[in-house]
């Protein structure tokens, strides 16, 4: 990204430049009140970083984590026991009762030091367990 930043009176007031710049040099950033309020890009550069590469079983196919995970998940099996038992009585005390399939996945990222990808953050955070929702990323 540039240096300067428009505000949001001079990128209104000179958009075809704006939207110019962003062809030709890279995003244009606006600011409202001093504050970053928007990033003006050109289309190929959204095409680009919006295109999805793969769907999601090749995602975790490709993940070094998961052929762990395979790998070791018998051997493993009593220990995402003890930790779900943890991540159960750890829900109840905070107020935020885990179910168990919740759980067992997170004590399952927990053993095997995975991230868990939900979009149901909400029901693992409170656990201390990793989480990523790839649905609310940031471009």
């Amino acid at each position: 990204m540039i240096d300067t930043a428009w505000t949001v009176a001079e990128a209104k007031a000179k958009f075809s430049e704006v939207l110019d710049r962003a062809q030709q040099t890279g995003p244009q950033p606006i600011t409202r009140n001093g504050k970053l309020a928007a990033v003006v890009v050109s289309a190929e550069e959204w095409a680009r970083k919006t295109q999805r590469v793969g769907n999601l079983a090749e995602f975790f196919a490709a993940s070094p984590g998961v052929v762990r995970f395979l790998a070791e998940a018998d051997e493993d099996r009593a220990a995402v026991a003890d930790a779900c038992g943890v991540l159960l009585g750890r829900g109840r005390r905070i107020g935020r009762p885990a179910a168990t399939a919740d759980a067992l996945i997170g004590a399952t990222g927990v053993i095997h030091e995975l991230t868990v990808v939900t979009r149901n953050v909400d029901h693992f955070k409170p656990l201390g367990v990793a989480t990523h929702n790839p649905w609310r990323s940031k471009i």
